[in-house]
């Protein structure tokens, strides 16, 4: 994770299937989830 400025942060996700996933950020004070904050998309057919 790259933090960009006291609000906003960058990260790289792994591989996941299609679907809503939480983002839980953790640092010194605690966390934050953000229920379904990121969704995987399905990758196109061939």
């Amino acid at each position: 994770m790259l933090v960009l400025s006291d609000t906003s942060v960058s990260a790289v996700t792994p591989p996941g299937t299609a679907g809503a996933v939480d983002v839980v950020v953790t640092n010194d004070a605690g966390s934050a989830t953000e229920v379904g904050g990121f969704t995987y998309i399905a990758a196109p057919g061939i």
